[in-house]
């Protein structure tokens, strides 16, 4: 991942100065072609394309950086509640999205702007896997492991834990893809109708946030991720 951050910084550099020399002429074009003019509406598109790929460079540009953190002690209840409403909305009426939570939830220390990116991220990952109507399910609840616990990506020590799962019922992926799931551009663009570096990302930002993730999927029953963060103190009541 981080030989893949440095390319990807690289390649980020020099499109954006490409993408800088398509805004601005397209911005000049734009204000000498009047209303009417029925060029305007093709330097438009232009413009509207170039805008695209500038928020396009701005996601490779995180994966080769740390972004500078301000971690605080957080109930995923109280992250979670705030963030129904808007995830709702990135759904259509044909998908269903299910929020749970424990009620006595531990405390994870993690930056809260990143957090909620991880949870959008995975979220709209599983929205756009799904052939257009399906069930994303996302839950969090306190976990404790008695013994390492051995993930494709990484060894968990033993310890109190918060566990964050979203999870969906769509096509699900094949062995082959699971194991690079995390790389950019590794799921095919038939399964994912998004940029291909959501799972990039949200990998980046969980382990800046001391997480680790896991990912499991059976091809025709859908894909689970499964995030762990160290549990800071003993659960509480209250979201």
């Amino acid at each position: 991942m981080e030989a893949i951050g440095k390319f990807a910084g690289g390649v980020a550099h020099s499109f954006n100065n490409y993408l800088t020399s398509i805004l601005g002429y397209s911005e000049l074009l734009l204000e000498t072609t009047a209303a009417a003019d029925p060029s305007r509406h093709g330097i438009e598109a232009i413009k509207k394309s170039a805008e695209r790929g500038s928020q396009f460079t701005r996601q490779l540009f995180i994966l080769n950086r740390r972004q500078a953190l301000q971690p605080e002690a957080l109930s995923l209840n109280t992250v979670l509640t705030a963030m129904e409403p808007t995830l709702r909305q990135q759904l259509s009426e044909t998908v269903e999205l299910r929020v749970s939570s424990d009620s006595g939830l531990g405390t994870v220390k993690t930056d809260r702007a990143q957090m909620e990116q991880v949870i959008t991220h995975l979220v709209l990952f599983a929205r756009d896997t799904l052939p257009g109507a399906g069930l994303i399910e996302v839950e969090a609840r306190n976990t404790d492991l008695d013994a390492p616990l051995i993930l494709d990506f990484c060894e968990l020590k033993p310890g109190p834990y918060v566990l964050l799962q979203i999870r969906d019922n769509g096509p699900g992926m094949e062995e082959s893809q699971l194991k690079r799931a995390f790389e950019p551009f590794s799921i095919p663009r038939q399964k994912s109708k998004g940029s291909g570096l959501a799972l990039a990302l949200a990998y980046n930002m969980i382990q800046q946030n001391g997480g680790e993730v896991a990912v499991t999927s059976q091809s025709g029953k859908g894909t689970a991720f499964t995030v762990y963060f160290p549990r800071l103190q003993s659960p509480q009541t209250g979201g």
